[in-house]
């Protein structure tokens, strides 16, 4: 199951926002205290110090959700906005907020299709970047970037690289260049002749995944210690809180870091979150990470900013892609 789930202000206003009821996110803007130094222009930053929204496992947007598909309700972490359970592509990701994809790219025959894990998502990967360029050449100031990782299938890898090829577009595989490089440097070197700059890679990102950030927590089949959206709810939120403040302070990884404002599934935890008869869409919602996350941001508690990985991206992720430019002074 493992591969299938794969400063701030004072210590009261932590408490406040591990336990308060959510403001709108408008009054967090209107707290907000400006950075002292603002970034001016995006592409002046450092690559690695650009705030960006991640798609976790971007690809379960194409799958269906609900009774019907019950699978899929433990592998499909993004959803549409007006229905959880309807597909939400890389186009609509997008327009949620996401600016870059986790995507696991699987040959499954003779086509390049994608998977989360066991479950595979039979949707083109090229029509899922296709959807990605036409949205960039929609909004030419824009930056695009797919992660690319765990191809899976004899050759996978080097029929990505034919696709991309086909396509035009050039995955970086060198890290080294990105150590240093700025946003602009960048952007410039990925531009798309449509409009609109995209960068793929494979590799130069750590992820810094930490299995133990769980909804759920107890021991199977009727001891369950604590829930993410139940009266014990401080429990899994204060090690999610605690893992973002320090993977953030840290800025771990090169060039590219990701922190994972999201949470991680054992077989253990799908176990209760099925008696509860949630989903992975469902925990995330019913726990308002993603609104927290927005807060957070604007709360200045992230000390740095690089890939947020998002679950369920079309939820508040417009709001975590403000607070992202508002503290990092981007238009």
């Amino acid at each position: 199951w493992g591969q299938l789930q794969e400063h701030s202000r004072s210590a009261m206003l932590l408490v406040l926002l591990a336990f308060a009821a959510p403001r709108t996110l408008q009054q967090v803007l209107n707290s907000a205290t400006p950075p002292t130094s603002p970034i001016k222009n995006s592409d002046d930053l450092l690559l690695s110090r650009y705030g960006m929204i991640m798609s976790h496992d971007a690809a379960t947007g194409y799958l269906k959700g609900g009774a019907l598909y019950p699978v899929n309700d433990w592998a499909k972490t993004q959803g549409a906005a007006a229905n959880h359970d309807d597909a939400a592509g890389f186009a609509d990701q997008m327009t949620c907020g996401t600016r870059a994809f986790d995507v696991r790219p699987k040959l499954q025959d003779g086509q390049i299709v994608m998977a989360h894990g066991s479950v595979v998502v039979n949707h083109p990967l090229s029509d899922a970047l296709n959807e990605v360029i036409q949205w960039l050449n929609g909004h030419p100031e824009e930056f695009g970037l797919v992660f690319l990782s765990h191809f899976d299938g004899d050759g996978c890898e080097q029929q990505v690289d034919a696709l991309l090829l086909a396509m035009n577009i050039t995955r970086v595989v060198d890290c080294d260049m990105l150590a240093t490089a700025t946003v602009g440097t960048v952007k410039n070197a990925t531009r798309l002749p449509g409009g609109g700059s995209l960068l793929v890679l494979t590799g130069c990102i750590s992820d810094n995944w930490d299995p133990t950030i769980e909804c759920y927590g107890g021991t199977i089949p009727f001891d369950e210690k604590y829930c993410c959206y139940k009266e014990n709810a401080d429990v899994p939120l204060n090690q999610l809180w605690t893992y973002m403040n320090a993977t953030t302070a840290a800025a771990p990884g090169s060039p590219l870091w990701m922190a994972q404002s999201h949470w991680q599934y054992s077989t253990t935890s799908v176990t209760f979150g099925v008696e509860h008869l949630s989903t992975i869409l469902d925990d995330e919602m019913k726990s308002q990470i993603n609104l927290n996350t927005a807060q957070r941001i604007l709360a200045g508690h992230f000390s740095n900013l690089n890939l947020i990985e998002l679950d369920h991206v079309c939820d508040h992720g417009l709001d975590v892609l403000q607070a992202i430019r508002t503290v990092q002074q981007i238009s």
